[in-house]
């Protein structure tokens, strides 16, 4: 901004000793143009009105040029109402398809590292699930009421139903013998309460009707 204000001052001045028939008005499109280094969209505008003020300030006040006639100063005067204000809507527009470009990329970056980042979750999740499923335990989870909601792919292939016959649809105490449901009915609310239980035995009944120990 200073070396643009010490432009416009230094263009007044030659403006001012330089006689009308003389467009040494021109100069100012050299601090207009450096406008398009500022990061302030308004400064090209306020360039030009100031451009275009000291202009006709300089017509005023500077002598006019032997043998010149008057309306050709005049007309060259009346040009920078033209080349000032086209010269600073291209640079807004310059800057406005810039920062478009820059706000484009960014979005992309961005979409691309979420992109990235959803399908490092995916894998993730897919390797969590795995180990879940895979493991040489049993898992199961049951909702408050002892419903099955979640079981891996080792515990069901024990008991010889597949995850669709068992989800949502049997509840704990009809994969134990007698025996394990009352001990069930007895312990669970102690684990809802306590958080945990240990070493419980129980039979649990395969799809087959054969049973096999565990402790849970």
């Amino acid at each position: 901004f200073a070396v643009i204000a010490a432009l416009i001052g230094g263009t007044f001045l030659l403006d001012y000793l330089t006689p009308r028939g003389i467009p040494a008005w021109v100069l100012y499109t050299l601090p207009l143009v450096l406008t398009s280094r500022t990061s302030h969209p308004w400064s090209s505008s306020v360039v030009a009105a100031i451009c275009t003020g000291l202009t006709y300030l300089g017509y005023v006040l500077t002598p006019e040029m032997p043998g010149v006639p008057t309306w050709l100063s005049q007309v060259s005067r009346s040009f920078s109402l033209a080349v000032f204000p086209f010269i600073a809507y291209l640079i807004h527009r310059e800057k406005s398809l810039t920062q478009e470009r820059v706000k484009s990329a960014t979005m992309a970056a961005e979409h691309e590292a979420l992109r990235e980042k959803s399908q490092w979750l995916q894998k993730t999740a897919a390797e969590v699930q795995d180990l879940y499923d895979r493991a040489p335990c049993g898992y199961h989870s049951l909702d408050s009421t002892g419903l099955i909601i979640a079981m891996n792919q080792t515990e069901s292939e024990w008991l010889g139903y597949s995850k669709d016959e068992l989800l949502g649809k049997k509840r704990f105490t009809e994969l134990v013998t007698p025996a394990g449901v009352a001990q069930f009915r007895e312990r669970f609310p102690q684990f809802i309460r306590d958080g945990r239980v240990n070493d419980l035995e129980f039979e649990l009944i395969r799809k087959d009707g054969s049973t096999f120990p565990v402790l849970l």
